[in-house]
Order: structure tokens, then C-alpha cells, then sequence
């Protein structure tokens, strides 16, 4: 009888203990409380740590539109099975609304729920990525199809056949947020906080500004990284957005990246696609190392295809190390600059390489063409590389020569002008001088952010 109530006793303690350890396990997906800026549940990690290591000092972040592998190992199930939001999330900072975009399905939300530019997702918004936005991948029709995953037909199909291919492809294909209801700008902030938007696919090749954003006019963009996007559209298209335009300020992008491809048929960017207006488009810390392409096109630009009549572009601590190629008007920074426009470039380089027809001549590292006004209609455009201080520019942007003797280095047409009409100071070719061009990128600066690297090599930014 003793030995039965020892036996008995055993049992209910096992049993406690099992429902212990299922209720405090680790399984869960996580939650997010608005009014914490913690992240509970999951794995433990607090928002924006990340789990993945960075680039090594010295080593540029992937150019070739490689994934950065974070999130990569999520299935298509899992993916698919994110249901898709009535709402977003929020919290509240300083008394003002912050919209919180967790998955993919919110930025799907943002770009085709309608009600972007309403109170519920104002165009002039406060959002912030809460961690790492994957996309799921494209399925082929050879690959198999998961049972939950919301993609199997009703004979039960052990892969993916066309028809499932082309839903999967439709439902994939983002559209730039600012396109539904109605066409408007994004006026508000966007923050990454240094998180990943990975796999974003945009196949558009019958509509004008194509992008993140369809268009973007006194915004923020910062600690945004774009991670293996495949971008395409017919004209006005960019990475983080389709243009800039019509705004008596700045548009700012700071600390951002855009890795992948970018591909259209006239004013192509790796940010943006155009800037146009009284608008200032400042760009910095942030670089480019995605293919940037227009196959028959013209005014492709590393970070902006085309500046209109009276936009202005700042370009500070950036760097173009991706490829840039179209058949006129291409530069590794700037395709095309117009009459009234200015580009300002401090520490600053490009180190990709540019390519286009040689029959044009307006094919240049830095600028591709630049309009000098020859019916003196507007005031010729200016530019100036380097710091100005007073009367004289120090040398702080460097270009690699793509061949060619110009007057102003770097500038594909044209090949001669007048120090009045292109005011390029301070260029220095890294053909010639490598070891300085390291040397002042990454010299000391009291503040953030700066170069960072391995003499020899190309430098990165610091927060990469």
C-alpha cells in the first residue's frame, strides 16, 4: 500500500511539471507592445539587435544583388501564413501616432489596402520596421508546394503547376505605396531602424514611377536597407522611390542602401528616379550596389536619373559601387542634370562601373550629360565637388576614370565647358591617387557617420 502512494505521488509531479515546462517554453511567435519600444516572446532579442554579424571593416557590402541572408531561412509557409492586417499597429512617441510595419503583409497593406493618404495611413506619417521584412520568394512551377501554404489547388498537386506560379507571381508583385486610392507623395518619416526589407519584387514594365514609393516629397527615408530587390517599371523608376518631386524644401535619405536591381527605360535611379520641383534631395551616409539599367533609355543615374529645371541634389559620406548602364546619359551619380539645377558632393566616391553607347559621348563616372543652356533661356547648372570654403574647394569626391581626357573630369558630356558654366572643383581621380582618396574618407570626424576600412581597399560606411 506504501509503495502504491509513492507511485501515485511520482505521477502527479510528473504531470505538474510537464504543463510547467509546455506553459514557460520557448515556442511563440512573439508580440509587440505599442507602448514599449521592446519586443516580448520570440527569441528573446530586444528591436533592433541583430542577430546576423556585420561586414568586417574594409570588406563593401555585397554588390551584385546577392541576399544579405537574413531571414532567408523562413519557409514559404510561414511566410504565406502571415495573415493580412485590418490595421497597423501603433505606438506613441511624444505624444504623436508612430505606425509600426512588422511583416510584409503591412507594407502590402500600405500599397494596395486603399487606404494609404487616409487617417488610418497618412502620406505624412510617422513609420518604423519593427525588424526585418521578408518577402516570400517566387515560386517556379518545379518547386513543391507546402500543404499550408495556401498555394495548392484543389487536385492536390505535389508542385507548383503555371497557374500557381502566376498567382504566386501576381500576388508578389508589389505595388509603390502612394498609388491607391490615388496618386500622392509620401510627405511623413520612414524608419528602418537599420532593418532589412528582403526580396522585394516589383515587376511593373507599363507604368511611370515605380518604386518603395511611387513618389516622395519632404520626406525622410532613413535606416533603410533594400536587400536583393528586383525593381522594374518604364520610366521614373528608383529603389526607395519612383521621384522627388514638387516641394519648396528637402527630401532626405539617410543611412540607407539599396542592393539588388533597378531596371526601366528612361530616368532610372538607384534612389530615386528623378527629382524635380524646388526640391532639395540631400543623400547621406547611404550608398547604392545594385544594377541600375535601362536597355534602349536614357538619364540612368547611380542615385538619380534625371534632375529637372530647379532641383538641387547634396550628396554627403556616399559611395556607388554597383554598375550603371544605358544607351545615352548615364553617370554613376547623375544621368542627365538640366539648366537651373545643382549638384553640392562632399566626401564622397564612385567605384562602379558605367557603360553606354559610345556613339553619344555622354556616358561620365560622376554626371552623364550635363545642359548648358545654348539658348540662354535659364542659368547653367552648377556643380561642386569637394567642401567650399570661401573662394576655394578642397578635393573630397573621388571617381574612377572610365577613359577619356575631359576638361572636367568625370563628366561624360560635355567633354569641354568653362569653369563659369560647371564650376568641378576639386576632383581628384583615384586612378592617380588611391592612397589619398582612402586617406580622406576616412578621416577623422567628431561626428557620425564616416568611413571605415582597411587602407588598400575601398572604405564603408560605418553604421554598414
Amino acid at each position: 500500500m506504501k509503495k502504491k502512494a509513492i507511485y501515485i505521488l511520482v505521477m502527479i509531479i510528473s504531470v505538474i511539471l510537464i504543463g510547467t515546462c509546455s506553459s514557460t517554453g520557448s515556442g511563440g511567435s512573439g508580440s509587440i507592445d505599442p507602448n514599449d519600444d521592446s519586443v516580448t516572446g520570440g527569441s528573446g532579442l530586444s528591436r533592433g539587435e541583430d542577430p546576423s554579424p556585420q561586414n568586417a571593416p574594409g570588406t563593401p557590402p555585397p554588390n551584385d544583388g546577392s541576399n544579405s541572408g537574413r531571414g532567408a531561412s523562413q519557409s514559404h509557409t510561414s511566410l504565406w501564413n502571415i495573415p493580412k492586417p485590418t490595421s497597423l499597429k501603433t505606438r506613441s512617441e511624444n505624444g504623436k501616432i508612430v505606425y509600426l510595419i512588422s511583416t510584409w503583409r503591412d507594407l502590402e497593406f500600405l500599397s494596395n489596402s486603399g487606404k494609404f493618404g487616409t487617417s488610418e495611413a497618412p502620406n505624412d506619417g510617422h513609420y518604423e520596421l519593427t525588424g526585418d521584412i521578408n518577402f516570400p520568394l517566387p515560386l517556379e512551377n518545379t518547386e513543391e508546394v507546402e500543404p499550408d501554404s495556401g498555394l495548392k489547388d484543389d487536385l492536390n498537386a505535389e508542385s507548383a503547376d503555371d497557374s500557381q506560379v502566376k498567382k504566386n507571381e501576381e500576388e508578389l508583385n508589389f505595388l509603390p505605396i502612394g498609388s491607391l486610392p490615388k496618386k500622392i507623395s509620401f510627405k511623413g518619416i520612414f524608419d528602418g531602424k537599420g532593418h532589412a526589407i528582403n526580396n522585394l519584387v516589383i515587376n511593373r514594365p507599363e507604368q511611370d514611377e515605380v518604386g518603395l514609393f511611387r513618389s516622395i516629397s519632404g520626406a525622410t527615408l532613413k535606416n533603410v536597407r533594400l536587400d536583393n530587390v528586383k525593381i522594374t517599371g518604364r520610366n521614373q523608376v528608383g529603389g526607395l522611390a519612383g521621384g522627388a518631386s514638387n516641394h519648396k524644401g528637402s527630401t532626405t535619405i539617410e543611412k540607407s542602401y539599396v542592393r539588388g536591381e533597378i531596371l526601366g527605360a528612361n530616368e532610372v535611379g538607384g534612389f530615386v528616379g528623378y527629382i524635380s520641383g524646388s526640391n532639395r534631395l540631400e543623400i547621406t551616409a547611404s550608398s547604392v550596389g545594385a544594377e541600375v539599367s535601362s536597355k534602349k533609355g536614357q538619364h540612368v543615374g547611380g542615385f538619380v536619373g534625371d534632375m529637372k529645371i530647379l532641383s538641387n541634389l547634396y550628396i554627403k559620406t556616399s559611395y556607388m559601387n554597383g554598375t550603371v548602364s544605358g544607351d545615352n546619359r548615364v553617370g554613376g551619380l547623375v544621368g542627365n542634370m538640366n539648366i537651373n539645377t545643382g549638384i553640392f558632393s562632399t566626401f564622397s566616391y564612385v567605384s562602379g562601373t558605367v557603360s553606354g553607347s559610345t556613339s553619344s559621348g555622354a556616358v561620365g563616372i560622376l554626371i552623364g550629360y550635363v545642359n548648358t543652356d545654348a539658348w540662354g533661356v535659364g542659368f547653367p547648372p552648377q556643380i561642386v565637388f569637394g567642401e567650399k570654403n570661401g573662394e576655394t574647394v578642397s578635393g573630397k569626391v573621388f571617381f574612377k576614370r572610365i577613359g577619356g581626357s575631359y576638361y572636367l573630369p568625370g563628366i561624360g558630356s560635355p567633354k569641354q565647358g568653362t569653369p563659369e558654366n560647371t564650376k568641378a572643383l576639386g576632383l581628384v581621380d583615384i586612378n592617380k591617387d588611391k592612397s589619398k582618396a582612402f586617406d580622406d574618407l576616412t578621416e577623422v570626424s567628431n561626428t557620425e557617420p564616416y568611413f571605415v576600412g582597411n587602407s588598400g581597399s575601398w572604405p564603408i560606411l560605418s553604421w554598414e
